[in-house]
C-alpha cells in the first residue's frame, strides 16, 4: 500500500507492500543474496477466485465502460475513506504514479535508505518523472527516525533556487527491510502530525486507519490478498483523475483486462475474510520461527513479527553451506520447492500465505532438524557411494493437494521489499 499524508510544507507518501508479501498458490523458496531485487513470480488463482472472474462481464475500462472496475474502485474509495479510486497493473505502478501524480518534475522525495521504492523500484520516478530522491538512514525499527527526518527537510528551502523543493516523504509500513515489521502508531502519528483512529477489528477501518491523514494511498491486491495482479491508488479526486492521465502514458489502461483483475479483488475483499487470512499467515510465521530458534546452528537475523522472516546456517557452523544445501535437500524431499543455500552464506528468506499449511511448516522444520543430525551433511554437488547420507527421494505430494492439478503447494521465499 501506499499513502501520502500533507505536512505541513508538504505531502506524505507511506508506501507499504500490503499487509504481507505475495500470497500465491505457485510458490517456492528463494534464496537471498544482499537483498536481490523482487522478481515476479507465478500466480494462480483460488478456485472461486476464477469462478468470479469467468462469471463477470468486462467493458473497456480505457474509455471508463467497466463496470466491474468502477465498482472495485468506488468500494475501495468507501473503505480506505477517499473520495477517488483508480485500478492499476501492479504496486511498483501504484507507487510511480501516485508520486508522479503529487511531485512536479524537478520536486523531490525523502525517503528511507533501504525503502522498496528507493531501491526496488527501477528509480521509476526519477527515470520517467524527474523526482529526485534523498535517502534518510533507517532505523532498527524500519522507521525514519523524526529528528533525522525534520534534518533533512530543512535542507529544502523553497526560496533558496539551489534546493528541489521536497514534496512528499516515503514512509514503508510495514518495512520489508526489517522482516515484516511494523511501524507503530506512535510513530505514524509523529509523521502524519495528526491522530490516527483507534484500531478496529472490521476490514474498513483496519484500512482507514492507514488512510486517515494521508494524500494518496495504494492497496495492492495481490501480495497478502492473493490476486493475480493489480493494485489501487485512492486519494483526492484531483489527483486519482491526474493519475489515471498518467497510466495511460506509461501503457497501464490494460482495457478489459483490468476487469478480470477488478473481478479477482472483489471476490477478495467482499467475499473473503482477509484480515482473518493475514492473522493466519503471521501465527504460522510465528509457529516458525519459534521452532527455528530452538536449533543452534540457526539463526533468524531477521523478523519483524508478520509473515516474513530471514534465516541462515550461522558462519561460525562447520561445513556451514552443506549443511544449508542438506536442508534444502530435505525440503525438497518433503515437497517443498527451496532454492539451494547461498554461497555467501546469506540464507533464505521465508514468507506464510494463504497456500502455505501448517503440515508444510512442520515439514520445513524436520528439514532443519535433519541436517542438523549430520555429521557430513549430504550435498546435491557431491554423492558417491556410502560417503554422507544417500540423496532424499523424489518430492510426492499427499492429501488434498494432489487433487487439484493447478496448485502446487510449496512454501514461498521473496526477496526483499516488500514490497506491494
Amino acid at each position: 500500500a501506499t499513502t501520502m499524508a500533507p505536512t505541513s510544507k508538504m505531502g506524505l507518501q507511506l508506501p507499504t507492500e500490503g499487509p504481507g508479501p505475495s500470497q500465491h498458490r505457485k510458490t517456492r523458496f528463494r534464496q537471498k543474496v544482499r537483498r536481490p531485487a523482487p522478481k515476479a513470480l507465478g500466480t494462480s488463482a483460488l478456485t472461486d477466485m476464477w469462478k468470479s472472474i469467468t462469471s463477470t462481464t468486462f467493458g473497456d475500462d480505457c474509455a471508463r465502460e467497466c463496470d466491474t472496475t468502477k465498482q472495485l474502485e468506488a468500494y475501495v474509495a468507501d473503505m480506505m475513506g477517499a473520495e477517488d479510486a483508480v485500478l492499476v497493473a501492479s504496486g511498483t505502478q501504484g507507487n510511480l504514479l501516485a508520486v508522479a501524480a503529487t511531485c512536479p518534475r524537478g520536486a523531490e522525495v525523502v525517503l528511507g535508505s533501504e525503502s522498496h521504492l528507493h531501491l526496488w523500484e527501477a528509480a521509476g520516478p526519477s527515470v520517467l518523472f524527474g523526482v529526485a530522491q534523498r535517502t534518510v538512514q533507517m532505523n532498527e525499527k524500519g522507521e525514519l527516525p523524526i529528528e533525522a527526518l525534520i534534518q533533512s527537510l530543512e535542507l529544502s528551502d523553497a526560496n533558496d533556487s539551489h534546493c528541489a523543493p521536497t514534496k512528499l516523504v516515503a514512509i514503508e509500513n510495514t518495512s520489508g527491510a526489517r522482516g515484516g515489521a511494523v511501524l507503530s502508531s506512535e510513530y505514524m502519528q509523529g509523521v502524519f502530525a495528526a491522530a490516527l483512529a483507534s484500531p478496529g477489528d472490521d476490514a474498513k477501518t483496519a484500512a482507514s486507519r492507514v488512510f486517515r491523514g494521508a494524500t494518496t494511498a495504494s492497496l495492492c491486491l495481490s501480495k497478502g490478498l492473493g490476486c493475480p495482479g493489480g493494485a489501487i491508488i485512492v486519494g483526492p479526486s484531483k489527483t486519482i483523475t491526474e493519475a489515471r492521465r498518467l497510466r495511460k502514458l506509461v501503457g497501464g489502461s490494460m482495457r478489459q483486462a483490468m476487469g478480470v483483475l477488478s473481478a479477482a479483488g472483489l471476490h477478495v475483499l467482499k467475499e473473503r475474510d482477509w484480515l482473518q487470512d493475514l492473522r493466519r499467515d503471521h501465527e504460522l510465521m510465528k509457529q516458525l520461527v519459534s521452532g527455528l530458534k530452538t536449533m543452534p546452528e540457526v539463526d533468524v537475523f531477521t523478523y519483524g513479527g508478520t509473515n516474513m522472516c530471514e534465516v541462515r546456517v550461522r558462519p561460525e557452523v562447520e561445513d556451514a553451506v552443506r549443511k544449508g544445501d542438506a536442508i534444502t535437500s530435505y525440503a525438497k524431499a518433503s515437497g517443498l520447492r527451496m532454492d539451494s543455500y547461498s554461497r555467501s552464506g546469506a540464507g533464505w528468506r521465508f514468507v506464510t500465505h494463504r497456500s502455505v499449511t501448517a503440515s508444510q511448516v512442520e515439514a520445513l522444520l524436520e528439514a532443519f532438524e535433519k541436517a542438523a543430525k549430520l555429521d557430513k551433511p549430504y550435498s546435491r554437488f557431491e554423492h558417491v557411494g556410502a560417503s554422507g547420507p544417500p540423496p532424499p527421494p523424489a518430492p510426492t505430494f499427499t492429501g488434498r493437494e494432489s487433487s487439484n492439478p493447478t496448485c502446487e503447494h510449496k512454501l514461498d521465499s521473496l526477496p526483499n521489499v516488500r514490497t506491494g
